[in-house]
């Protein structure tokens, strides 16, 4: 089984594997903002990023959601979901649907 995480001590997963199978890779990163120039289009949007959803999500919340009309499904696990809740509201984003611990939001910009 693989995968890969940014790395946080504290976070509660690491629990779950021998520390000596761990493997540590620098990667940079950049915000979505960053990178990509987006206006007045329609864009869907699929977010499973396992516990590091707020960090997208501040990512692209500068341009490309206050820019465009998003819809967003985001995997979210339970222990995130007040947080994140919160967070698109402040943002302008609505929740739509749910199926289990998969959350379907649309914003309404400010054009």
């Amino acid at each position: 089984m693989g995968g890969s995480s940014i790395y946080n001590e504290n976070d509660p997963e690491l629990s779950k594997y021998k520390k000596e199978d761990i493997k540590f890779k620098k990667v940079i990163t950049k915000k979505l903002d960053d990178i990509l120039d987006i206006k007045n289009n329609n864009l869907l949007i699929k977010i499973d990023v396992e516990r590091h959803e707020i960090n997208v999500l501040k990512g692209a919340c500068e341009k490309i959601f206050k820019n465009n009309n998003v819809i967003m499904q985001i995997e979210i696990q339970e222990e995130l979901k007040d947080k994140l809740f919160i967070y698109l509201k402040k943002n302008n984003f609505e929740l739509i649907h749910s199926i289990r611990h998969d959350y379907y939001f649309k914003n309404y910009p400010k054009n």
